[in-house]
């Protein structure tokens, strides 16, 4: 019994399955596929849907950045009186807020990248 790579997803599985546990595909005793395409389908939903959860995920790390930025006198004001904190206004907020913002539109712009290729396959 040796471990190979499935055809359909690339995960490791064994050459003696029948099927794919991970993604499904049925396999003839010839070593075809006999759901190619709903195997195939189902992947490309898989992808999909974690590129997609990526997005989402990059947009409210954007929106935090905004929330930061505005309210960014209050936070350390509020940091300097409950917290003890010596933080001078704006600076340290300001800048976290900077590499929030840069961080949440690299990511979504990324993943819009990789929904647009991914339909293209």
């Amino acid at each position: 019994m040796a471990i190979i790579n499935c055809r359909i997803c690339g995960k490791r599985i064994s050459n003696k399955a029948k099927s794919c546990s991970h993604c499904g595909a049925v396999f003839s005793a010839d070593g075809s596929v006999e759901n190619l395409e709903s195997a195939q389908m189902i992947q490309k939903m898989k992808k999909s849907s974690r590129i997609q959860t990526i997005s989402f995920i990059s947009i409210i790390v954007f929106v935090i950045g905004i929330l930061l930025w505005y309210f960014e006198v209050n936070l350390t004001a509020y940091f300097n009186k409950n917290l003890g904190m010596n933080l001078q206004f704006g600076k340290e907020v300001q800048s976290v807020a900077k590499y929030v913002l840069a961080l949440g539109f690299v990511g979504y712009v990324a993943a819009r990248f990789m929904i647009y290729f991914n339909k293209k396959k």
